[in-house]
């Protein structure tokens, strides 16, 4: 009788300690499905963040271009309605023209 007493107790702890294991290695199978996961979306979301910054780049790039073709336009249309007025002679730049005809002070 205390055999198999001892044999069904022993089986008890051994199944416990089963259950046991089984419970930590799901938990941590289950973490580490999560912590790929998290590092997935974060992988994801930082290929976003590189594909919108060099669109921006792109924009701003883009713009700056823009920007400078519009004030050698504006400085080529002042240069050139200064020298109309000042009887046909040209100055070398729009800023020397400036200077030259105007009482503001230089920006």
């Amino acid at each position: 009788y205390q055999r198999r007493v001892h044999g069904q107790a022993k089986s008890r702890r051994e199944k416990a300690a089963e259950e046991k294991k089984n419970a930590t290695r799901d938990f941590y199978e289950m973490r580490l499905e999560k912590e790929n996961q998290d590092r997935e979306d974060k992988e994801k979301l930082a290929a976003q963040l590189v594909a919108q910054e060099a669109q921006m780049i792109y924009r701003l790039k883009r713009l700056h271009t823009e920007k400078q073709k519009a004030l050698h336009e504006m400085a080529n249309a002042i240069d050139g309605s200064l020298s109309l007025t000042n009887g046909g002679s040209r100055s070398t730049s729009p800023m020397a023209a400036n200077r030259t005809t105007s009482n503001l002070p230089p920006i």
